[in-house]
């Protein structure tokens, strides 16, 4: 199998971590909202996250505690959404 049939690593990823969400950020995406297991949820500004190259290490958007749990999911939010 050559180079090209192959493949690229997209991000390294520690034994114990999880992938639970991947996102192509646009211009008008402005928030990142994330729940845990537990039901909280966070809401935080895309400015805050820095800019992922190809075999990166990803982004730590929470910390998990027995009060949150594991993050469960993630969406970009536009202003036009958070205001409804």
């Amino acid at each position: 199998m050559g180079r090209a049939a192959a493949g690229v690593r997209g991000m390294r990823i520690g034994a114990d971590d999880q992938v639970v969400e991947a996102r192509v950020v646009h211009a008008d995406d402005k928030f990142v909202f994330t729940v845990a297991e537990n039901g909280m949820g966070k809401l935080s500004e895309v400015s805050e996250y820095r800019e992922q190259g190809r075999g990166g290490s990803g982004v730590k958007v929470g910390a998990i505690t027995a009060k949150t749990g594991d993050i469960v999911g993630a969406s970009l939010v536009t202003e036009e959404m958070y205001k409804e």
